[in-house]
């Protein structure tokens, strides 16, 4: 697949991560870690590009969590 291929399929998951990915870069991200420690290690080792991705697909899984939850609590009956 060339650079100006689409994909044939794009999950939700990674529709969530790409528009994350659209907030991320213009932000001041270069000058911004998370403040858990875990995280933090991880950021460090990694590249600024693969900060990134990891930052986008974590709020993607924390959107698809939260929509779950709101599809799971409007489905109880009344």
């Amino acid at each position: 697949m060339t650079n100006q291929q689409q994909p044939e399929f794009l999950s939700l998951r990674d529709y969530f991560a790409a528009q994350a990915m659209t907030a991320i870069i213009p932000s001041d991200y270069l000058n911004h870690f998370p403040s858990d420690p875990a995280v933090s290690k991880e950021h460090h080792v990694q590249s600024t590009e693969e900060n990134i991705a990891i930052d986008a697909y974590r709020i993607a899984d924390a959107m698809l969590l939260i929509s779950s939850r709101t599809l799971k609590t409007s489905k109880k009956p009344s």
